[in-house]
């Protein structure tokens, strides 16, 4: 796997530290997301093991083969994207920043309602998963 962004030790050490700051935190949402993405493909999905009280239902964990690694790892990858394609916390710099705040309002607005409509099918999906392990 080859590293985009590799520095050497003198160019590492003279960047500002905020912006190590900020690269930290970027890399750390990646990391985070990517493992919630994987969430949905874990033996228990998202609903997590169950409670050791409610173990006297039926809870079929996911079989997942070595066959199935590499899907998943693009679906994750996929779901990964998406969400970035959202740009949420991201504030704008430059000619755009100086623009109206009808512009950046409208931007807002439509990364709302697309990050919404995906937030609706995966709480609709959960719902349905729920309704069929936990009865």
């Amino acid at each position: 796997m080859q590293v985009l962004n590799s520095f050497s030790k003198e160019e590492f050490s003279e960047k500002d530290p905020v912006l190590l700051d900020m690269e930290s935190y970027h890399y750390r949402g990646i990391f985070n997301a990517f493992s919630e993405a994987l969430d949905y493909y874990r033996p228990f999905g998202m609903l997590g093991v169950p409670y050791p009280w409610k173990m006297n239902k039926v809870y079929i964990p996911r079989e997942i083969k070595d066959e199935d690694l590499d899907m998943i790892l693009e679906r994750t990858k996929e779901k990964v994207l998406i969400w970035c394609s959202f740009v949420c916390g991201y504030i704008p710099s430059g000619d755009f920043a100086s623009d109206s705040d009808e512009g950046l309002n409208q931007l807002r607005e439509e990364r709302l309602m697309r990050f919404l409509a995906q937030e609706v099918v995966i709480t609709i999906s959960i719902l349905i998963i729920k309704k069929t392990y936990c009865r």
